[in-house]
């Protein structure tokens, strides 16, 4: 992890110059500001220009992340449609009779990436949580 004006300065550092230059335009997005930032990369011949952040809502819950999300769709990194599926996914599952186990279904991360056309994607990340009865 690395406080995010870092990842800049990491990148220049390396010679990675469109990878700064778009994980600069990513610092700046209004309301995705952050402390620190786990930012994956492709190794080529050096650091490739597509760049991935992983993102998480500040405030926990539904509505952290039902705000993210917007925050994303309103980037145009992510259609409307899919965001409301994914917001059907958290909760628990019902038991089978003698498993001894439920499941939470929870969301992990968001990932906004670069593209090579220098468009902002987005990647959901999620999971399945065993419970002991």
């Amino acid at each position: 992890m690395l406080p995010g004006i870092e990842v800049v300065r990491y990148f220049k550092r390396f010679g990675a110059e469109t990878a700064a230059e778009w994980v600069d335009s990513v610092l700046e997005i209004d309301g995705l500001a952050f402390e620190q930032a786990q930012v994956d990369f492709d190794l080529e011949r050096g650091i490739s220009p597509r760049v991935g952040f992983n993102l998480q809502p500040s405030v926990a819950g539904r509505l952290g992340w039902e705000h993210l999300i917007g925050r994303i769709v309103r980037l145009g990194a992510a259609s409307p449609v899919k965001p409301e599926a994914l917001m059907r996914w958290p909760g628990e599952s019902t038991t089978q009779p003698g498993t001894g186990w439920k499941f939470r279904r929870d969301l992990s991360h968001l990932k906004l990436l670069s593209s090579s056309q220098g468009r902002i994607e987005a990647k959901a990340y999620f999971g399945i949580t065993p419970i002991p009865l």
